[in-house]
């Protein structure tokens, strides 16, 4: 082991401590400016590219700074070592985006209905730029949604329309949905389609959501659609939130009275 007469500072424990609280400082800002809609989707997507970069960078220099520190009296094993733990937990969403991303399929569009899905007629109005269009699903994303997601189905409720349509509306605004176009009570007819915009819980990816309710001959149908502002890949989040809210709609319709039949 290389000794000097006073130990120095590793000036490789320094930089990988600035890179890696540098890279996690902008992870917690970027992402609480997202999810607070201070910083556009685009523009978070290019700093989560360049968090990455750097606390990968931070990563390896922490390395090299404990592979020196094995070898050199210097000062700054604890630091190096700090500085690893910093990058790694830095790291912990995108390691955990890349499992969701080969674990899921590569779709941004899911509906109960494949064949005819609920309307997204605000979110066709008003996406634009780098905004995914609102098309039909196509018969890949079809395939792939019945073979990956054979859950993802639609209720029938042995309840009329308006009693449904209260219970959606509530559990919606329990989960923090905002409207974006509700039915008009002129122009109902026999069935109704409310959009909400839905955001995930940690960073804040928007997507669209549509649930149609249907008068069926004793029962209600209820229909949902689900589909990411940005990007081909939703990591399996639109369909987690359609089951997760059919599922509490199934829990809740389940406590009211069965209407009476006719």
């Amino acid at each position: 082991m290389v000794s000097y007469p006073f130990q120095r500072e590793s000036g490789r424990a320094g930089w990988a401590w600035r890179l890696s609280t540098f890279a996690l400082a902008l992870l917690i800002v970027a992402g609480l400016g997202h999810r607070f809609e201070l910083v556009d989707t685009p523009a978070f997507l290019v700093v989560l590219a360049l968090v990455a970069s750097v606390a990968l960078a931070g990563l390896v220099v922490s390395w090299a700074a404990l592979a020196r520190l094995w070898h050199v009296d210097e000062r700054g094993i604890g630091r190096a070592f700090a500085s690893a733990v910093v990058a790694l937990v830095t790291l912990v969403p995108f390691a955990v985006g890349a499992v969701w991303w080969m674990s899921h399929p590569g779709l941004s569009d899911i509906s109960t209905d494949l064949a005819n899905p609920p309307v997204l007629g605000h979110a066709a109005a008003t996406r634009s730029g780098l905004m995914n269009p609102v098309a039909p699903i196509g018969s890949a994303a079809v395939a792939a949604q019945r073979q990956n997601y054979p859950e993802v189905t639609g209720r029938r409720y042995d309840h009329e329309r308006g009693t449904v349509q209260e219970v959606v509306r509530s559990i919606a605004r329990d989960n923090g949905w905002r409207p974006t176009r509700l039915p008009d009570p002129r122009m109902e007819g026999s069935g109704v389609t409310i959009e909400m915009e839905a955001r995930t819980l940690v960073f804040g990816f928007t997507s669209d959501v549509a649930i149609r309710l249907r008068d069926r001959i004793g029962y209600t149908q209820v229909d949902m659609r689900s589909a990411s502002r940005y990007g081909d890949h939703d990591f399996g989040d639109n369909a987690r939130r359609i089951t997760d809210f059919l599922e509490r709609l199934d829990e809740e319709m389940e406590a009211l009275p069965v209407m009476p039949a006719e």
